[in-house]
């Protein structure tokens, strides 16, 4: 089995058989304030408006908000059918500017060049396993003038990545918890801030890190306003380096 199709299988299982996993999510994503964290970017000239893009919208949490402004039209993606078949159950109607598509992979998106004018996300690029294809992608579907807006993705801090070279000397069972981590986690390629920086330098986008100013606790905001050094989640905002000079 190819490792795309083992990865939406891992997606699908995830909430399959369980009627009250979207209230649970959805629940989480209100306590820890997702949606203001997409609307921060409004702050930094980025609109809503035209034709928008979500990558990796199983819950629709980000378009079914984005489809109640005026003068949109949003496209919701997924690479589980059973994700969004679940969430669709949970809501009970789909909204006339909302179109809903399973089964997308964002590394093949099957969308005419600049289609877009804005592309967003939730926690989402640190699952992509081939990260620049899915990057060429996206720029290539985005409108000119276009931006695109990545929620919540984690960003390995330089003191854990240090950490984890010393911990196999400093724990004894150390490899067994890392490797079940890694069985649980298999779809999660975490990278630290200039990996993420170099990787979409490499693809053509210019990349803005907004620090997580939405954080309950002092201490994660303050992380997120250094993420070379602390493993913390952020906010990417992204523009084509063309347009961004």
């Amino acid at each position: 089995m190819e490792p795309t199709h083992q990865q939406q299988k891992f997606w699908d299982a995830e909430s399959a058989g369980d009627s009250g996993y979207p209230e649970r999510f959805l629940a989480g994503a209100r306590q820890e304030r997702w949606l203001e964290q997409l609307q921060q970017v409004q702050r930094h000239g980025v609109r809503f408006h035209g034709e928008i893009l979500e990558l990796g919208g199983g819950s629709q949490l980000l378009s079914r908000w984005l489809a109640g402004q005026s003068g949109v039209r949003v496209t919701c993606t997924d690479i589980s059918d059973q994700r969004m078949n679940d969430f669709n159950r949970h809501y009970g109607n789909i909204p006339e500017n909302l179109v809903l598509q399973g089964d997308v992979n964002a590394e093949r998106l099957a969308y005419a060049d600049h289609a877009f004018d804005l592309i967003v996300g939730d926690a989402m690029l640190h699952h992509i396993e081939n990260f620049r294809s899915a990057l060429y992608e996206m720029r290539r579907c985005l409108k000119p003038g276009g931006a695109a807006v990545f929620i919540r993705e984690p960003v390995m801090g330089h003191l854990d990545f240090f950490k984890r070279r010393l911990k196999p000397w400093l724990q004894r069972d150390w490899e067994a918890k890392y490797r079940a981590g890694l069985e649980l986690n298999r779809y999660e390629y975490v990278k630290t801030y200039y990996q993420w920086k170099e990787e979409f330098y490499q693809a053509g986008w210019d990349a803005q890190c907004l620090p997580g100013w939405y954080y309950f606790r002092t201490g994660e905001r303050w992380k997120s306003r250094l993420p070379g050094v602390f493993t913390c989640s952020v906010t990417w905002l992204l523009r084509p380096i063309s347009a961004a000079r």
